[in-house]
């Protein structure tokens, strides 16, 4: 393992080098190539379903989308936001990176602290989302600022960046929160905003994927939870983890809401259960009649034959 690192480290170190380009630039470039692959090819996918409407039974709100016109005004909102405010607020935010450590052309981290700020950045990102969202629902500030991303009550993968330039701010600032603190490698910090740039677009798909990454596990977020937030616009403040949902109790209608929900479904699969199994006595019962049916003509035509055998022997 450790020649392994060694090797790469050494590459990395050699093609930053061999390149030419300044550590300004390659920040600010690799920046924008991560999110704009990351969130523009799921968000190329996710069109693809919507279009053919595929795969349905994951659909958290069935068939219904948002209104076109909005979709069309929030595609202009992430165009601008990806090409024009990315790069500036990339340009000013790379002096803070360095003075909190972050290296560019240095040595790749160890495995060990590539996992600790992994951890970090999803705790940072946690607590300051939910309690940055939770201060946005504010009834004094709601209207101003996060009315804009809420125009959205059935949401699509473009959604996730649909947002009032304040809280397209602090919603910039929010992800970077860890590798902040923690100096990040900027490889580290690279791999951080591929699982959040997709953490976001999948919350915001509206499909619950079974085997989604991001909804694994009880203690994750995941998409109809963040879904239930949009359209009943209350509770489910969180990110990554239900963590501080469930310490404050803000996901108290939604865990009602899913009660009802996978009640509704048990019964459904009861009823189609039990529709399976009336239909297959059904059948049973006919294929039994048939059978009846069968038999007894054959034992008709039997006694007819017989008959017919014996009248012929007396009249000899």
């Amino acid at each position: 393992m450790s020649l392994l690192h060694d090797y790469l480290s050494t590459s990395w170190q050699q093609a930053v080098k061999e390149s030419g380009y300044s550590e300004l630039f390659i920040f600010i470039i690799g920046t924008m190539l991560v999110h704009s692959v990351v969130f523009w090819g799921m968000n190329g996918v996710l069109f693809f379903f919507y279009s053919y409407n595929m795969f349905p039974e994951c659909r958290i709100q069935g068939k219904e989308s948002p209104k076109k016109s909005l979709t069309q005004e929030c595609l202009k909102h992430c165009l601008i936001n990806h090409f024009i405010v990315a790069p500036i607020t990339l340009y000013f935010g790379f002096p803070i990176m360095k003075a909190a450590g972050m290296s560019v052309s240095g040595p790749l981290p160890s495995l060990f602290v590539f996992l600790r700020d992994f951890v970090i950045c999803v705790i940072a990102n946690d607590t300051l989302f939910y309690w940055g969202h939770r201060l946005l629902h504010h009834p004094s500030i709601y209207k101003y600022v996060h009315k804009q991303h809420h125009e959205f009550k059935i949401n699509t993968g473009i959604s996730s960046e649909y947002a009032h330039p304040v809280e397209h701010l602090f919603s910039n600032l929010v992800p970077v929160a860890g590798n902040l603190l923690m100096g990040s490698h900027v490889l580290v910090f690279w791999v951080w905003l591929v699982i959040r740039i997709g953490e976001i677009v999948d919350t915001h798909s509206g499909y619950e994927f079974k085997y989604s990454p991001y909804s694994m596990f009880k203690w994750q977020g995941g998409a109809d939870r963040h879904e239930f937030h949009h359209s009943h616009n209350t509770g489910c403040f969180g990110s990554f983890t239900i963590f501080w949902d469930q310490i404050c109790g803000t996901d108290e209608k939604y865990n009602q809401y899913r009660a009802r929900k996978d009640a509704k479904i048990k019964l459904k699969q009861a009823e189609a259960v039990s529709a399976s199994s009336d239909s297959t006595s059904i059948s049973t019962s006919a294929s039994a009649s048939v059978e009846g049916l069968a038999t007894a003509v054959g034992q008709v035509g039997q006694s007819l034959r017989e008959g017919g055998s014996s009248s012929t022997q007396d009249s000899g």
